[in-house]
């Protein structure tokens, strides 16, 4: 199994009036994307996932630009985790960090702008 992690920014949304789909979208999203893509049978991750992690795991050399144009192209740099078997004694005593949402989702904050099923209405 390949498995592409990248960190960073997303957009997140539900579509749809009678049958909903949950879907993401951004830059960041796409890297992930081509993180698998460019990917071997380990878990891939960029740069960026890797200075989030700060030593957890051990980790090699991706290699991901030599296997995939786009991540050649914007000059990602990627990583592998290293088998379990293989991991640094990591002391696991104190939580990873992890950043707190600007905002927890409700309903009322979903659907605040809804006015029926086929309206929503606009603040300026």
């Amino acid at each position: 199994m390949r498995i592409g992690i990248h960190s960073g920014s997303i957009l997140c949304g539900v579509l749809g009036l009678q049958k909903w789909q949950f879907d993401v979208w951004s830059w960041d999203v796409g890297i992930a994307n081509m993180l698998e893509a460019g990917g071997i049978p380990r878990i891939h991750i960029s740069r960026a996932t890797l200075d989030c992690l700060e030593g957890t795991y051990k980790t090699e050399e991706g290699h991901g630009r030599d296997r995939n144009e786009f991540l050649r192209k914007h000059n990602i740099d990627t990583f592998l985790i290293c088998p379990q078997e293989d991991r640094n004694k990591v002391d696991h005593s104190e939580p990873p960090k992890t950043q707190k949402p600007n905002r927890t989702w409700t309903p009322e904050v979903a659907f605040g702008n809804a006015t029926d099923m086929n309206s929503v209405s606009v603040g300026i």
